[in-house]
């Protein structure tokens, strides 16, 4: 994002190996529109919103999904965004986790 900054388009990383492409890379993920209201932030927060940002998107889809597809009551379609979040699911050293 510094590049985008600077005015110039982040074609190739110097730094990674002898150089790699960057712009083309889907793992830095460059163009991808919802890291843009984000990139003010410092690259740690970023993540942060990011990841919340993007638990946030599937749940809310998810309950419109179960809402307007599958014609289901208010309660289940709060179940299905509820079971799509992270909140739900089995983080090592979280409190459902069996391991």
């Amino acid at each position: 994002m510094e590049a985008f900054r600077a005015g110039v388009v982040p074609l190739w990383n110097p730094y990674l190996f002898s150089g790699a492409p960057f712009l083309a890379n889907i793992q830095a993920a460059v163009l991808y529109p919802l890291h843009w209201p984000l990139s003010w932030l410092r690259p740690e927060q970023a993540l942060v919103w990011s990841a919340l940002l993007h638990v946030f998107m599937a749940s809310a889809f998810a309950y419109g999904f179960a809402r307007r597809t599958l014609r289901v009551c208010h309660l289940a379609a709060f179940g299905a965004a509820w079971s799509s979040g992270s909140v739900a699911s089995p983080w090592p050293g979280s409190r459902t986790s069996t391991s």
